[in-house]
């Protein structure tokens, strides 16, 4: 199942179509998925017409008649089809995340791979007395499966008609913020990147000093950038040499990057006019945010002013080495890396470390 679906991606990326037309095969593969987990019957008798059941049962027979190791390998590969066709996490996998990001696909797919090996050993270990124990769960006309197809389905919605971004605002509002937890877990594994419990807000009458995580380094090339936004031509060094400069990376369909918006366009307003160039590059997670008209509009709709480009083969986002939206390097005045900061936070310390940056001298050209 899993070489399987990598091979579809495969095809997926060489047949070149355009995100749209990915999208609403998404949304069919999940409506497929949700119809066969409401009505089970039906989807026996189409996997029986198709031959889909047959080809199962002539994998499990030729199982029987290998001895050792590898007939657990072919009866796996006689019942993936059949079994993954059913399952819903498998359906979201393939339609929701493997089309726009393949590694953290595959990543998710193996994971889930590795769990579906270790629930059918607890079954093959615990026995009927496990399978009667959880029967609720796994009969095929039970209420687990219902609502297991009513989630595919509103997912099936959401992927066809865009409106994830809409959903993941209305989580974003509703549900427990784990922003803190989040920062503890930054400054335990990247202490230089997470804020301190410090801030201005204790001491409003003294600005902080600037923390600065980077001992200088030349700021890596900006790579494979389309689609300027807010400016005529895409970002580059020798343009943007003698300011200060800000490298924003972002998808605005990330809470956290929308989280920071604000941040960023108060300084944009606040320093602009004093040698500060911000540039946000916009490395897509899912999709939908690779679609220069979609970040179009979210451009326009958070108020952003300064210099935008699409980063969708990654290229600068692999250039500069980043790990996580959204991700801050500054740059002083001459293209040397001074400070990088990843996640919501910081805003104080940010401030601080632009301020130490426009007070240095211009270099000479």
């Amino acid at each position: 199942m899993f070489l399987a679906t990598v091979l579809l991606k495969w095809l997926t990326v060489a047949a070149g179509l355009p995100p749209q037309v990915w999208r609403w095969l998404s949304a069919a593969l999940l409506i497929i998925a949700a119809l066969a987990l409401w009505f089970p019957a039906a989807w026996d008798r189409i996997s029986y017409r198709t031959g889909l059941a047959a080809g199962a049962r002539r994998g499990l027979a030729a199982s029987r008649r290998i001895e050792g190791r590898c007939a657990g390998v072919v009866t796996g590969v006689a019942l993936g089809p059949v079994f993954s066709s059913c399952s819903p996490v498998y359906a979201f996998i393939l339609a929701s995340v493997l089309p726009s990001t393949p590694a953290y696909g595959l990543v998710l797919l193996l994971a889930y791979v590795l769990g579906l090996a270790t629930g059918v050993l607890g079954l093959a270990v615990g026995g009927l007395h496990l399978v009667h124990r959880l029967g609720w769960a796994i009969n095929p006309d039970g209420w687990v499966r219902r609502v297991a197809a009513a989630g595919l389905v509103l997912t099936a919605f959401l992927v066809g008609s865009g409106l994830q971004r809409t959903a993941e605002d209305l989580t974003a509002t509703t549900a427990p913020s784990t922003s803190g937890w989040e920062l503890e877990l930054l400054r335990r594994a990247v202490p230089w990147a997470a804020p301190t419990q410090a801030s201005a807000a204790s001491e409003p009458s003294r600005s902080p000093t600037a923390r600065m995580s980077e001992n200088p380094y030349p700021a890596p090339p900006f790579t494979g950038l389309t689609h300027p936004i807010n400016t005529a031509e895409v970002p580059d060094w020798p343009g943007l040499r003698g300011d200060v400069v800000v490298v924003d990376f972002w998808t605005f369909g990330c809470v956290n990057c929308r989280n920071t918006q604000p941040m960023l366009n108060a300084w944009h307003e606040r320093f602009a006019g004093r040698g500060l160039r911000i540039v946000g590059v916009h490395a897509p997670e899912f999709g939908y945010e690779r679609e220069p008209a979609n970040v179009q509009t979210a451009v326009r709709e958070a108020g952003i002013r300064y210099a935008v480009a699409l980063d969708n083969d990654f290229g600068t986002w692999q250039s500069f080495g980043i790990r996580a939206w959204p991700t801050m390097v500054f740059v002083d005045r001459s293209g040397m890396v001074r400070h990088i900061h990843v996640g919501e936070g910081d805003g104080d310390n940010g401030t601080a470390v632009i301020e130490a940056l426009l007070a240095e001298p211009r270099p000479e050209r």
